[in-house]
């Protein structure tokens, strides 16, 4: 049976004034010709962007700020038959991206995601986070959004967009789906970086509860509905 072909279209949802895609595209230079990057956001492109058009194919896709809306309007967009969701604040190595490319061709229709590692520009109690992530994704299959999912366009078209209506969580519920749906939530066993920043700004035992609560809050009524699934 010959091997699947994979093209990727990596989606980069990015906020009103943030600039750290910049950071990131200087990690994606490991992409090959026929994959594509959206930059999906409400701002215009910036002055220089025709710079990055010539080191990559990559295009600015303007929507309302919303990130499920760009990150819906950048699936529908895309061109490749496997889509990469990106927070732009994520730092990739060639390895982990290497690692993901060998797991799709092993398998092709799971969702995959990265276990996660926080920069140093949070507070030293993040350590305890990586591991709570650790523990909610690999053992509860839970992963969230800055994990850099990954899976076969034909499969996020099954189990449907990310929810516009929701205040927060999108992912989360959009990984229940998946597992509602029947489609394995599977580790790459290799860590991307993101930004602790927001812990430095709120609070880090302030905003580590609040993302606990909201998580159960979510996730409650969504394993029952993945109980009656099965």
């Amino acid at each position: 049976m010959s091997q699947i072909e994979i093209n990727f279209s990596v989606i980069i949802p990015v906020a009103n004034g943030e600039n750290a895609w910049r950071d990131l595209l200087t990690d994606l230079e490991f992409l090959a010709p026929e994959d594509e990057i959206l930059i999906v956001s409400p701002d215009p492109p910036p002055r220089d962007f025709s710079m990055f058009q010539n080191l990559f194919n990559i295009k600015w896709i303007n929507t309302e700020l919303g990130r499920a809306r760009q990150l819906n309007m950048g699936a529908r967009l895309s061109q490749n038959n496997f889509l990469w969701f990106v927070h732009c604040d994520s730092r990739i190595s060639k390895e982990s991206f290497e690692l993901l490319k060998k797991n799709l061709i092993i398998n092709p229709k799971n969702l995959y995601y990265f276990d996660l590692k926080f920069s140093n520009d949070g507070p030293p109690l993040m350590i305890i986070n990586e591991w709570g992530v650790y523990i909610r994704s690999r053992l509860l299959k839970m992963p969230f959004g800055d994990q850099a999912f990954s899976l076969m366009k034909e499969n996020f078209q099954r189990i449907g967009p990310f929810d516009e209506r929701c205040l927060y969580g999108e992912d989360h519920l959009f990984v229940w789906n998946t597992r509602i749906k029947k489609i394995s939530v599977v580790s790459v066993k290799s860590s991307i970086v993101t930004s602790a920043r927001r812990y430095q700004k709120k609070g880090w035992g302030k905003t580590t509860l609040n993302h606990l609560w909201k998580t159960f809050y979510q996730a409650f009524p969504k394993f029952l509905e993945l109980v009656r699934s099965r």
